[in-house]
């Protein structure tokens, strides 16, 4: 199979958010390199509080190359696009930890409903293959969802509720205090999105707690966050409130934990990093038949993701920036439903697997001249091993990049019962991107061409009835993406 489509996307200055909101080649590590500080768009917390939005796709929504919506209202489910992949080619991390959920059917995309919007400082998207700096599931891009946390000194309390015509309400309090060396945020929020939309309501409820100490030159942080949702919606495909023939709507109650600790060395010597990151998603879920072919399906799901990631990042040269490292990560899912065909059929599986990984990346920078590149090797317990590259190359304004991504099968995909498929091999992927950015009075304007090559594409096939991969998808497109002004600053 073989398509083409391009996406051309215009960030207009009569835009609505304010200039400080987003930003672009922002001087930030790591969702996009460990070792090169360009190429990232920035949705700064200005937006946050301008927009008030219920999720993080609302936001996301508006960065030029990125579709993002919640299918079937509010108490649906999340749909993020970049560059014209399926939503689960993003890998999305919280605060550097990733929260895929490989058991759900939408094959390993993450809800980004379970997460309130204002217990964040910013979010990083990187667009293109991005399985060199991170790995499995970085297939179109990666969207990285920065917590807020308390800046030594800083010291504050505020509280926020709000409420609307449809029933639905909103309440979130923070706190922070910062001492000489370190800070702790705390925050707790309750949201309940009422009649906003027809057929479709969402509940959630969440709890954050982040520590940072600065120990001399090294840093110490800690998080640990607690998110639930309850929401109903009518079934996609099911014709929605207004035709679907059983009344009787779909519904979803998750649960999300997740902890880290992290280390990060200082000085201008070797830099060493370490972060220990866990992290538990449940989730319980009803659908009602849609006649004539799907029986009712019932599933109650539990993943958890173990990963340690160290690196060491040095400066052999003042003009070269080099990092080396490895990771370990471990996942385990388990599920318990059934299928109603007139009788009940058990749908259970229990599913793990492994992956060591070894990294190293370097950039060069002289002059008006960068290059960079970096390599990774990935060696899963159920599948071959991968190597993935990724190299980069910016004269002055105008820049270029390849890179490649990877992404093991689903563990749905690999396991639930009818339609397994254990021989499906890694989907993957090749980005090229070129263009440049252009200075205006008050910002910039980046232009960017792109072509994103996906092969080995997992799908179910109706005559076989399982999961098997298919042969080759591409995506091509236009970005146009500018923040400035002159009277009144504005930027998408």
């Amino acid at each position: 199979m073989k398509s083409g489509f391009a996406v051309a996307c215009l960030a207009a200055a009569a835009a609505a958010f304010p200039a400080v909101a987003v930003d672009f080649d922002d001087v930030i590590l790591v969702t996009a390199s460990r070792t090169e500080s360009g190429g990232l768009t920035v949705i700064r917390r200005a937006a946050t509080e301008a927009l008030q939005p219920t999720t993080a796709l609302e936001l996301l929504d508006r960065i030029a190359g990125v579709r993002a919506f919640s299918k079937g209202g509010a108490g649906g489910s999340s749909y993020l696009s970049v560059r014209g992949g399926e939503p689960n080619f993003t890998l999305v991390l919280l605060d550097g930890l990733k929260v895929n959920d490989p058991t759900n059917s939408q094959g390993g995309a993450f809800d980004l409903a379970q997460i309130d919007p204002q217990a964040l400082d910013r979010i990083e998207v990187a667009r293109g293959a991005r399985s060199a700096v991170h790995g499995a599931d970085a297939l179109s891009g990666v969207v990285n969802l920065r917590l807020r946390e308390a800046a030594p000194g800083e010291r504050f309390g505020a509280a926020h509720a709000g409420i609307d015509g449809k029933g639905g309400y909103g309440v979130v309090g923070t706190a922070g205090i910062g001492w000489g060396q370190g800070g702790l945020l705390v925050s707790a929020s309750r949201l309940d999105s009422g009649d906003l939309t027809m057929g479709s309501d969402l509940e959630r409820w969440q709890a954050l707690g982040k520590l940072t100490q600065r120990l001399g030159n090294h840093r110490l942080s800690a998080m640990m966050l607690y998110a639930e949702t309850e929401r109903a919606t009518f079934p996609e495909d099911s014709g929605g409130p207004r035709l679907a023939v059983i009344r009787d709507r779909e519904r979803r109650d998750t649960g999300l934990t997740a902890a880290s600790l992290g280390f990060t060395g200082g000085g201008a010597g070797v830099r060493p990093n370490l972060s220990l990151n866990w992290s538990r998603q449940d989730a319980d879920a009803m659908s009602p038949p849609i006649p004539p072919m799907v029986p009712a399906i019932t599933a109650a799901t539990s993943f958890e993701r173990f990963e340690v990631i160290g690196d060491i990042r040095f400066q052999p040269l003042t003009d070269l920036t080099l990092a080396v490292g490895g990771a370990y990560l471990d996942e385990d899912g388990r599920s318990r439903g059934t299928l109603d065909l007139g009788f009940l059929l058990p749908a259970d599986f229990d599913v793990g697997r492994h992956v060591t990984s070894a990294f190293a990346e370097a950039t060069y920078t002289t002059g008006i001249v960068t290059a960079s590149a970096g390599v990774r090797f990935d060696s899963p317990s159920s599948a071959a091993s991968e190597w993935t590259s990724r190299a980069a190359l910016q004269i002055g304004p105008a820049f270029a990049s390849y890179s490649e991504g990877f992404k093991l099968p689903s563990l749905y995909a690999l396991a639930y019962p009818l339609i397994a498929n254990p021989n499906l091999q890694p989907e993957r992927s090749r980005s090229v991107e070129a263009g440049f950015v252009q200075p205006i009075p008050g910002g910039r304007v980046r232009i960017v061409y792109f072509r994103n090559r996906f092969r080995d594409l997992i799908d179910f096939d109706p005559v076989a009835f399982t999961n098997v991969n298919r042969v080759r998808v591409t995506t091509q497109g236009v970005e146009i993406e500018g923040a400035g002004g002159v009277d009144h600053q504005r930027a998408l």
